[in-house]
């Protein structure tokens, strides 16, 4: 990264100070040691702060924030100010345009944000699908025992057929039904 940077060093008054840094595509040298002429591409330097924005997501929100925080609290002075000259009560319209302003803050910081949240959307929505099938049946048993307790289709001690199983119902719970199962021929207890 060295490399990109040229340093100053200015001497006055017998003290040595390092002046600041800057970038050598903007002060450019020869071969000599005099500065070239200085030619800015405006798409390079979208390109830049595009990609400065990326890299530096966490200082490109608290900028924007603060820049709107104070935008959109100036909008609202001036509209305040405008109303109380007038006599107007504007409450409403301002506590619209507030609101509005909140939401435009946190899409803004969405924007800002996409890939990100993009990530963890899909992180969580990975996770609730493998919880999902590894309680699949769990979720079958619960969901069955909610459809019984509202419907209430048989209690214990009643006689059911399921497929070609019959018996009397004698235990119920959340994951199972246990059946004294009855032979069909017979009818005794198998």
């Amino acid at each position: 990264m060295c490399h990109e940077f040229t340093c100053f060093i200015i001497k006055s008054a017998d003290i040595r100070r390092r002046f600041f840094f800057a970038y050598s595509n903007i002060y450019p040298r020869s071969t000599d040691g005099a500065y070239m002429e200085i030619v800015i591409d405006p798409a390079q330097l979208w390109h830049q702060f595009i990609s400065f924005a990326n890299d530096y997501k966490l200082l490109t929100s608290l900028v924007l924030l603060i820049v709107l925080l104070f935008l959109k609290k100036g909008v609202l002075r001036l509209i305040r100010r405008i109303s109380s000259h007038r006599g107007e009560d504007r409450r409403n319209q301002i506590n619209i345009l507030e609101q509005l302003g909140n939401a435009f803050i946190i899409i803004v910081l969405m924007m800002v944000w996409s890939s990100e949240i993009q990530t963890l959307a899909i992180s969580i929505a990975a996770f609730m699908v493998a919880i999902v099938l590894a309680t699949r049946e769990f979720i079958q048993c619960f969901m069955g025992f909610i459809y019984y307790l509202g419907a209430r289709p048989f209690r214990v001690g009643d006689w059911i057929q399921m497929n070609n199983i019959i018996g009397e119902v004698v235990e119920m719970d959340w994951a199972k039904t246990a059946l004294l199962e009855v032979d069909p021929e017979s009818f005794n207890y198998t």
